[in-house]
């Protein structure tokens, strides 16, 4: 969706360069469309721009889920869960109609393994124990429960049955259209006053005295324009560390590429999702979407430009070999309908060589440059999707703290989005029918 072009010939971006904004925000995936819809409800003046399509990075290479990441348990990651959790519900109000309850089976073989998942489920529910509390209907989440070999086939009939005790169930959410859902924080604060660009790159970036000065391109028309902004975020995901070089700021974090693939395929499962354990103790999904199946993801390192970043056959067929191995799906090439993939921006101490991605935490980071002497300069790294909002939440807080002024608290807790005023989709069928 290339917003604002005209077949008048008339400009796209309209900017005065004589304006200055409070905040810009350069990257419209997750994060920054969260910062942006956050930052716009405060009252700042926000400027957004995107050099692709919102969503085309990383946000749109997900697996399709809002959860509360049950394996960074194993890692002791109580506060990282609990944060997802939580944040899980509050996706759950502000966006009804963009996710549903999606249930995961976990096949049991062997005791220890149904004790180590008990554990780790009970846990899981216990961190998740106002779930409920502020969601409709149709979204309340499940505790967990076992569920019975015979069960657990008539669910999956190519779950191997070999040594099979028993599956068990939990819940989170499927997130149904990622892109658009992220988009979504970017039209309903554009409807407040907050403006936003796609394909609009970043050519240069100085602060000077006191205001950042931007250089910025609309790749449509290959016209340019200066912006003036008191503060600028660096929400580029994978291209964070090239914007961060802009303004020649060095990070004590080193931003580490992960590479995840996904394919869909055929309808291979039920209407819960099947999770596949490794040897290696990595997980894989099968999901069901779309009366489709999605499998993945792959986690590897990417050191190359992530502008140079694609999804090539030999991707492919690694995943349809892992997959092949762990089930009985018999998933070949003919299969495979369409494919995505895309780069999980991780975060490590700087020097650090992680070369286990799927190992590395999944925590955020906001990074404060006035310790490289560019003050009102902030860089977020890492995190997960389902915890942007919150990312989001804290990245203004720091902001509005460095501008002068008294701006308004953090409404984004409780303000739903544009598309998601109603409490649940049967109540908002039934208002449509009363009307």
């Amino acid at each position: 969706m290339k917003e604002g072009k005209s077949n008048s010939g008339k400009k796209r971006i309209s900017v005065d360069p004589n304006e200055t904004y409070d905040l810009c925000i350069i990257g419209g995936g997750i994060t920054g469309a969260c910062v942006f819809w956050d930052a716009t409800l405060r009252g700042l003046k926000v400027l957004l721009i995107e050099k692709n399509d919102y969503a085309s990075g990383t946000s749109q290479a997900t697996s399709k889920m809002i959860h509360g990441g049950l394996r960074y348990l194993k890692n002791a990651e109580f506060g990282l869960v609990r944060e997802s959790l939580r944040e899980r519900s509050i996706l759950g109000k502000l966006t009804p109609h963009s996710i549903q309850p999606l249930g995961y089976l976990l096949p049991v073989y062997n005791l220890k393994n149904r004790i180590v998942l008990k554990i780790g489920l009970t846990m899981y529910d216990i961190l998740g124990f106002d779930r409920n509390k502020i969601l409709g209907s149709d979204n309340l989440i499940p505790g967990h429960s076992f569920i019975s070999k015979e069960r657990t086939i008539s669910e999956d009939p190519n779950i191997p049955r070999d040594g099979l005790l028993g599956s068990f169930l939990y819940y989170d959410y499927s997130n149904i259209n990622p892109e658009r859902h992220t988009s979504e924080f970017i039209f309903s604060a554009k409807k407040r006053g907050g403006r936003a660009y796609n394909y609009t790159e970043l050519i240069s970036a100085e602060k000077i005295s006191n205001l950042f000065q931007l250089e910025i391109k609309d790749k449509l028309t290959g016209e340019t324009t200066k912006v003036n902004s008191k503060t600028l975020l660096n929400s580029g995901g994978p291209w964070a560390d090239f914007i961060d070089g802009m303004l020649k700021v060095t990070d004590t974090k080193h931003l580490i590429r992960s590479k995840g693939i996904h394919i869909i395929t055929r309808k291979l499962t039920g209407k819960h999702t099947y999770i596949v354990q490794t040897n290696d103790k990595k997980h894989m999904f099968v999901i069901p979407w779309r009366n489709l199946t999605i499998i993945g993801t792959t986690d590897t390192i990417y050191g190359d430009h992530p502008d140079k970043f694609k999804v090539n056959k030999n991707d492919i067929e690694e995943l349809i070999k892992e997959i092949n191995e762990y089930t009985n799906f018999s998933v070949s090439m003919e299969d495979v309908r369409s494919y995505y993939g895309g780069l999980r921006p991780l975060v490590e101490e700087s020097g650090a060589t992680t070369l286990n991605t799927y190992q590395a935490s999944r925590k955020t980071e906001i990074v404060n440059h006035k310790e490289n002497g560019v003050e009102g300069f902030f860089t977020a790294l890492g995190g997960k999707y389902t915890t942007s909002r919150h990312l989001a939440e804290t990245a203004v807080d720091m902001i509005c703290e460095f501008l002068p002024g008294k701006w308004k608290k953090c409404e984004t807790r409780i303000t739903p989005l544009d598309s998601g005023k109603f409490s649940d989709v049967p109540s908002l069928i039934k208002d449509l029918k009363n009307k």
